[in-house]
């Protein structure tokens, strides 16, 4: 991707339109009204323009803002100079998932982001704080009224972070069509996420974008790991593995792993995926919850207890450990209550837990636990509730031995 190699002179007009975002920005922090900061400096319709970058005003009067702000604004060359370095070398990760150095640019990005936001530098710093999760995704439509002010690589993040299908319409890229694809992938789409990851697969083969072609080979594994199509995940998983150990990229390998012997669990290879499960030295606690489930379908009571036993006191990872608490107690029901589709304390346990993971969780966390939804619905003969569960999966329920 071209990236724009001009920094903003501090004494341009471009940089007091920036002025007028930051001056938005602080008023905000100091939780104060249109009125009351412009009050004896300019008429509040006339700050609302300045703050939205449509007009830019008489120097004297974005000072006495900036001034009744208590803020400063960073004109320093050099400073400036770090700061694009450092802006530059986020986008060039996020666009091609290459890390060699990101992670000591990452951590000085933490540290000047405050600074940063008194700068030209600023949209940029608050769109990457969003992505980077510094800053909560809804903050997002405060930005909205600066899209004719983005620069291309900043429309395109933002685009990414709202409409990820416009990203692709408007910058067709290896890195748009990935973030499409995983997009789709986590709704559950998986057809339509093949058919974008793929995409993006041969953009970034043609772009020399190796770290990015390996995660669009590993998520296309994902997509037909949640379709239950073996032969197509293992073909896709193969290459990915072989262009992870050519990158050094261990978390990679160990994410196809996971998701192989998940994809064992889901397809009742319970001894296969209790091989994987029960060998890992240091367990999360989604890991652990898999194996007490492969315990529980092997008939091993006591070892699926102690696995549920060892979740509170190992890494929480991902999904938030309330969820993991409420699928745990799920297990630990079922282990407890042999006769637990006969009772209504385990259905509303079930139904509950199942609609939260649907609300919070990408598809295939929902499509893991739909067998169990299945069964209780055709134990208690609410077969309309099961046939509609199955049309909202129906690339899941296809392959699913009902």
């Amino acid at each position: 991707m071209r990236q724009n190699k001009t920094i903003p002179k501090s004494d341009s007009r471009q940089d007091e339109k920036w002025l007028g975002i930051w001056i938005r920005q602080n008023r905000l922090q100091k939780n104060w009204s249109q009125d009351g900061l412009c009050k004896e400096i300019c008429a509040v319709s006339y700050l609302s323009k300045i703050e939205q970058g449509k007009v830019i005003p008489a120097p004297e009067i974005l000072h006495a803002l900036a001034r009744k702000l208590n803020g400063s604004w960073e004109t320093d060359p050099d400073i400036l100079t770090k700061y694009h370095k450092l802006v530059d070398a986020q986008y060039q990760y996020i666009f091609t998932l290459n890390p060699d150095g990101w992670k000591e640019s990452n951590a000085e990005f933490a540290q000047c982001r405050e600074a940063m936001a008194a700068s030209p530098f600023l949209l940029d710093c608050l769109l990457l704080e969003i992505w980077f999760d510094y800053r909560a995704q809804d903050e997002l439509d405060s930005l909205r009224c600066y899209l004719g002010t983005m620069s291309s690589r900043q429309h395109q993040l933002y685009l990414m972070l709202t409409d990820s299908l416009t990203s692709v319409q408007l910058y067709p890229s290896a890195y748009t069509c990935y973030w499409a694809g995983i997009n789709a992938y986590e709704k559950g789409l998986y057809t339509h996420a093949v058919e974008l990851l793929t995409r993006a697969n041969r953009l970034a083969a043609e772009e020399g974008e190796l770290y990015l072609q390996t995660n669009c080979r590993i998520f296309i594994g994902n997509c037909y790991a949640n379709m239950l199509d073996l032969e197509q995940m293992q073909r896709h998983y193969h290459a990915a593995r072989k262009m992870s150990k050519a990158l050094g990229q261990q978390n990679n390998l160990n994410s196809i792993d996971y998701n192989l012997a998940s994809t064992q669990l889901e397809m009742g290879d319970f001894a296969s995926a209790y091989q994987y499960f029960s060998s890992l030295s240091d367990p999360t606690a989604l890991d652990l919850h898999k194996l007490a489930i492969c315990c529980e379908k092997l008939g091993d009571r006591q070892a699926a207890l102690d696995a549920l036993e060892r979740v509170q006191f190992a890494q929480q990872e991902y999904p938030e450990k309330e969820i993991i608490e409420k699928l745990c107690d799920m297990v630990r029901y079922r282990l407890i209550h042999p006769d637990y589709l006969t009772e209504e304390d385990y259905g509303k346990m079930l139904l509950d837990t199942f609609a939260e993971i649907r609300q919070k969780l990408p598809a295939g966390f929902a499509a893991f636990h739909l067998p169990w939804v299945l069964e209780w619905y055709r134990e208690h003969r609410l077969y309309k509730n099961a046939f509609q569960l199955v049309t909202d999966f129906p690339e899941y329920s296809r392959n699913l031995a009902l």
